[in-house]
């Protein structure tokens, strides 16, 4: 639903389909290979692994069957964007703004066919980079801001979110989720290590997100935080 809902918007999404059983692979025939295959109501990466890539038909049964067996649930299946991994952090109600942009790049292998999976997340010092802010072009950092405040909005999201994007080989932002809960842990979260590397202290990043609901139930903070 979140795909829709920022696709009514503008906003680009790889193409999709929606799988509930292994037998129902003709929903997939007007999607290119290769494809990702993902739960469909799982986060922090849950069920998406090394070999979540299919090249085709074959792959792509053996991968929905074990994510149906271990999971239970309906799966998504998308087409697989071979381009750079990024992150953009947004914070704000009536007038949210990017508080940053992060790459994450794989310490080994293509950058185009890296992906972000449980595996790597779980052992992530060892096996990615991050950089924020990207090294991109200024039209393409324009283009994924726009992108992530056009669907952070459509998606009524509120105070804080980070949204993940794929550069696409034709240099467009491609929405893939929002997180509209980040991970605050100082250590491991995408969000506080982004807003480290912008030079913002964790503090600051905390007192923020606070500022921003206390302003959306009118409400005032003692401090003012300036992330």
């Amino acid at each position: 639903m979140a795909k829709r809902v920022v696709m009514s918007e503008g906003v680009l999404t790889p193409k999709f389909t929606i799988i509930r059983n292994s037998k129902s692979l003709n929903y997939v025939q007007d999607l290119n290979f290769p494809l990702i295959v993902k739960p469909l109501w799982e986060g922090s990466s849950i069920g998406i692994r090394r070999d979540s890539k299919v090249q085709n038909f074959k792959e792509l049964k053996r991968k929905l069957e074990w994510l149906i067996n271990s999971y239970g649930e309906s799966t998504l299946v998308e087409e697989f964007i071979e381009g750079e991994e990024v992150t953009v952090g947004v914070i704000g109600n009536e007038n949210p703004h990017v508080i940053g942009m992060m790459m994450i790049k794989p310490r080994i292998g293509n950058q185009r066919d890296f992906i972000y999976s449980l595996e790597v997340k779980r052992n992530w010092r060892e096996e990615v980079e991050y950089f924020s802010p990207p090294p991109l072009s200024e039209q393409a950092l324009c283009e994924l801001s726009h992108s992530a405040l056009t669907a952070y909005e459509a998606l009524s999201c509120r105070d804080v979110a980070r949204l993940d994007f794929r550069i696409g080989t034709d240099g467009k932002p491609y929405f893939l989720e929002a997180n509209p809960l980040p991970g605050l842990n100082p250590e491991t979260g995408d969000l506080p290590i982004m807003i480290e590397k912008e030079g913002i202290p964790y503090a600051e990043l905390i007192l923020s997100i606070l500022d921003s609901a206390l302003r959306r139930n009118r409400l005032t903070a003692k401090s003012r935080a300036r992330v």
